[in-house]
């Protein structure tokens, strides 16, 4: 599969823009992991590192609030990633992408992502903040020989915490490849820890 800049949307099944997520519930998807705290952590450019903006202890699964506002350092123009034949709703639209570190004693030891993966299918969820209502629509196709890659989004988030889903799937043959950018969550999804 190629490798493509993704983002990820709400936390509810339809293009509503009225939910945001307030508390992130992270459950112990499978095996044992040593982990006493759990941060939520966005890039900081002006450090070159993540930076912890929340946290919550972690057994067997973490709680953690999320601030209802940002400061601006952790903001990137959303149209700074390469969308191809997206139309964004709103170009001044300014996101942070979240991820969720594990840590024991100070060290960090893993991360969790959200998501559900096959040989053929990767679907997972972002967290993102974003400072406005914004929305990504659109399509495109691109060919090499005989083979497609097919670009799609159908993504609408509200000012606040928001999951975006990416969803890329291979044809059998690996002649077809496709990325959607969406709202809609897939089904089956389960936190996984890697470390």
């Amino acid at each position: 599969m190629a490798a493509v800049f993704i983002f990820s949307t709400c936390n509810k099944d339809n293009a509503s823009l009225t939910n945001t997520v307030k508390t992130l519930d992270v459950k112990e998807g499978s095996g044992k992991v040593s982990i006493d705290v759990v941060k939520l952590e966005l890039w900081d450019a002006s450090l070159c590192k993540s930076v912890a903006i929340a946290e919550g202890a972690y057994s067997k699964g973490v709680k953690i609030a999320l601030p209802d506002n940002v400061d601006s350092k952790f903001l990137v123009a959303f149209n700074q990633g390469v969308i191809k034949g997206a139309t964004i709703s709103d170009q001044n639209a300014k996101v942070a992408l979240a991820e969720l570190t594990a840590y024991k004693g100070g060290v960090e030891v893993g991360a969790f992502y959200y998501g559900r993966e096959t040989d053929q299918y990767l679907a997972k969820a972002t967290l993102l903040y974003t400072d406005r209502d914004v929305s990504i629509t659109g399509s495109s196709s691109e060919k090499d020989g005989d083979e497609t890659e097919i670009f799609s989004y159908s993504v609408y988030l509200k000012k606040g915490w928001n999951w975006m889903y990416s969803i890329e799937e291979e044809s059998a043959n690996g002649k077809k490849y496709s990325v959607k950018l969406t709202t809609s969550k897939p089904s089956a999804f389960k936190w996984t820890f890697y470390d």
